[in-house]
């Protein structure tokens, strides 16, 4: 299952209240999203991310204007068949 979603937009707090500088959003862009993997629920940047809670991969980051989105691919784990049960039931 892939989904496009919206992350943040720069300089505005976001779902988990962190907000995120433009030189931030910059550097996230020049890395290779395909190293970039996600969890359910809310992160910090200052936790790592638990193996096992791995919930989706990122198969592209971009910007359009100030908004920053993601093409996410829910991957084949515990936690990924959670969050896949949750896009299918509208939860999120």
């Amino acid at each position: 299952m892939e989904i496009k979603t919206k992350l943040c937009t720069i300089g505005e707090p976001n779902i988990n209240g962190l907000i995120y500088s433009k030189e931030m959003v910059e550097s996230i862009l020049k890395t290779d999203p395909k190293k970039l993997i996600g969890t359910i629920g809310s992160m910090n940047d200052t936790q790592p991310i638990e193996m096992e809670e791995v919930s989706h991969k990122v198969n592209n980051i971009y910007k359009e204007g100030n908004d920053v989105y993601a093409e996410l691919e829910v991957i084949d784990t515990n936690y990924g068949d959670i969050l896949k049960q949750l896009i299918e039931k509208n939860c999120i």
